[in-house]
């Protein structure tokens, strides 16, 4: 009797242990500390171990900037470097004849009789100092002195040149608008952008003084 009372007081402490051991391993589990589940580093922590003294987020130094920065495109109409850069021109609507056209122009035979008509788009001063044989005067800023007989001409004719100084003259340019508003067809109208200026160079005949009377 007395050997089974001993026996089941050794069950008893041995159960008691076991029951321990176990709530102490359950509680390491949810605590996150199980080196069975999460394994260990090196030292003995397991690897999802916190390091306090670890400077998770430390400021990364900036990336060091380039020795040569890219330059800016070119902007047309601006400045760069001090060197101006120059739109491309843009496009004309009309057709645009070149010298050896227009000399071919002054020498047919419609020329003379106003199937070809010329206009020269220059102020007064210009125009009396010197134009290509012919030609008709339309000062672009003073229409009302001279539009009524262009009209009359263009209407009559095949095609209308029209010239000014040339280079950066744009007068011509506007004359050809002008003449298109009041009705003359686009296919009619000629530019010679190269003007008076490739004219005169060329050393071709010339006139001056007043206009011709028509």
């Amino acid at each position: 009797m007395k050997v089974l009372a001993r026996t089941l007081g050794q069950m008893i402490v041995l159960f008691a242990v076991a029951s321990a051991v176990a709530l102490t391993a359950n509680e390491l589990r949810r605590g996150g500390h199980d080196p069975g589940r999460n394994g260990a580093t090196s030292g003995g922590r397991p690897s999802n171990w916190i390091d306090i003294n670890r400077a998770y987020f430390a400021r990364r130094a900036p990336a060091p900037l380039p020795s040569d920065p890219v330059a800016p495109a070119a902007v047309p109409g601006q400045a760069q470097n001090g060197v101006a850069i120059e739109a491309p021109p843009a496009a004309v609507p009309y057709r645009v004849v070149d010298l050896e056209t227009v000399r071919a122009a002054v020498n047919d035979p419609l020329y003379e009789v106003g199937q070809i008509v010329l206009v020269d788009a220059r102020d007064d001063a210009a125009y009396k100092a010197g134009r290509i044989p012919g030609a008709i005067q339309l000062d672009y800023y003073r229409l009302e002195g001279y539009i009524e007989r262009v009209m009359d001409a263009a209407f009559a004719a095949q095609q209308v040149i029209v010239y000014c100084n040339g280079g950066r003259c744009e007068d011509s340019l506007l004359v050809c608008q002008e003449l298109e508003l009041r009705g003359i067809p686009r296919t009619v109208i000629c530019l010679f952008k190269d003007g008076w200026e490739a004219w005169k160079a060329a050393d071709l005949p010339t006139e001056s003084g007043p206009a011709r009377e028509q």
